[in-house]
């Protein structure tokens, strides 16, 4: 994946890996998920960051729901947790024995989708209403 550098003026302060990225359904908004334990939306235009939301360890997956309202994040920190995409207010979490990684949202408009755990391999998955 690619790595993001933080530099200053004088020399790169740390280098922390992008993990996952995703658009939101208007394509202005961006939410990227990153070995520094953040999901962070982005305006897409600007590249300023709008909201910082922070897992317990690295997150491995990040979508936006169909309304572009919210952001789903999964980590290795077992949790799948649900945000406010413009302020990063934790408004859902969900706790399982294995890592979360969200899913693509489901073309239903209330819906999202969250694969849990072994999803690559052909493994259970669940939805909830936001």
């Amino acid at each position: 994946m690619p790595r993001r550098c933080i530099r200053s003026s004088r020399q790169t302060i740390r280098t922390i890996e992008v993990t996952a990225v995703a658009f939101s359904p208007d394509g202005r908004s961006m939410v990227s998920g990153s070995g520094d334990r953040t999901a962070r939306v982005w305006e897409a235009a600007s590249g300023r960051e709008v909201a910082r939301m922070t897992h317990g360890v690295e997150v491995s997956a990040v979508t936006f729901s169909p309304d572009g309202q919210y952001v789903v994040s999964g980590s290795g920190d077992d949790t799948v947790r649900v945000w406010e995409a413009a302020s990063g207010r934790e408004v859902a979490r969900m706790t399982h024995a294995s890592t979360g990684s969200p899913s693509r949202s489901a073309p239903t408009g209330g819906m999202w989708s969250a694969g849990v755990g072994m999803a690559q391999r052909g493994c259970g998955g669940g939805a909830r209403r936001i």
